[in-house]
């Protein structure tokens, strides 16, 4: 099946586009509410993602769901954090589409993917960033594991491709079993989750 193959690619690879609202936003599993139907974190909107021509539909609505007060607060603060990242380490294209994070936060877990596609197509090249964290929160000691992908693909006299894997892990106090809970706890641990993003 077609669409399958399409679903597949896009899901693992995170793919990027805009948004009706104009903000570029990825698709990824922990954001599927249903088949195609895709919900904002940030703007607790709920998208329709069309796999084939990898484009978001023109119709989005609210989706009011109940979050626990604690990790929203901490999800908001990784995702403040991640996009200032984001802002300063990935070029984004004149379309605005090329890079995107989001910040999930699910049973006592965040979730942290990253996208970005740079390319220079007149000079016969592409490459392309993916990245997936977690951060468990169930136990006082926040585990934090990623894994990103590193394709450069090079097409000048032939076709040439490489891509890398690195897998990372690392541990940090959990802010939301820490008393009292300040911003300053807060911060600190974001510093620590883009000290495992940033290699």
């Amino acid at each position: 099946d077609l669409h399958s193959y399409y679903r597949r690619y896009n899901l693992e690879n995170f793919t990027v586009s805009k948004t009706p609202t104009g903000k570029p936003f990825l698709v990824c599993t922990s954001g599927q509410i249903a088949e195609g139907q895709y919900l904002d974190p940030n703007s607790k909107l709920l998208f329709h993602f069309d796999h084939r021509h990898e484009k978001w539909g023109n119709d989005y609505t609210n989706y009011g769901y109940e979050v626990d007060e604690k990790s929203e607060k901490l999800r908001c603060c990784v995702q403040q954090r991640v996009d200032k990242y984001l802002q300063q380490y990935y070029v984004e294209s004149s379309s605005g589409d090329s890079t995107a994070a989001v910040v999930y936060s699910k049973a006592d877990k965040l979730v942290i993917y990253i996208s970005g596609i740079a390319k220079a197509l007149r000079n016969y090249w592409a490459g392309r960033w993916v990245a997936c964290y977690h951060v468990d929160l169930a136990d006082d000691c926040a585990v934090l594991t990623g894994r990103c992908r590193l394709l450069a693909h090079y097409f000048e006299d032939g076709n040439i491709q490489m891509g890398s894997n690195v897998n990372k892990i690392t541990c940090a106090k959990n802010p939301c079993t820490q008393r009292p809970q300040t911003g300053k706890t807060y911060n600190f641990f974001t510093l620590l989750v883009l000290s495992l993003i940033h290699i």
